[in-house]
């Protein structure tokens, strides 16, 4: 029929983060065609450790020629070391 279906299951990735932009913890989750920039926050996490790093988020459209979809951008950023602190605290380190 043409139509395709989803898996049953899927790999996914969540991370409980600080959001710096909004002063909160939020949950970010990469799936599909996310992974990438998963697999980038993990090279990071295992090369400088939870907490010790800072991540800024943006998007890049994609085309596969019949669909356009967004796909996360990750880039290391530099933050505040308030702001740092202020995310250590929250999540008790």
């Amino acid at each position: 029929t043409g139509n395709r279906v989803p898996p049953p299951c899927a790999e996914i990735f969540s991370y409980l983060v600080y959001s710096v932009t909004h002063e909160t913890v939020a949950m970010v989750d990469f799936k599909r065609t996310s992974i990438g920039a998963a697999k980038q926050i993990n090279t990071q996490v295992a090369t400088r450790g939870l907490g010790n790093f800072a991540v800024k988020l943006t998007s890049r459209r994609e085309s596969n020629g019949r669909n356009q979809y967004d796909t996360p951008v990750v880039t290391l950023a530099r933050v505040d070391p308030e702001d740092l602190q202020t995310a250590r605290t929250i999540f008790g380190r």
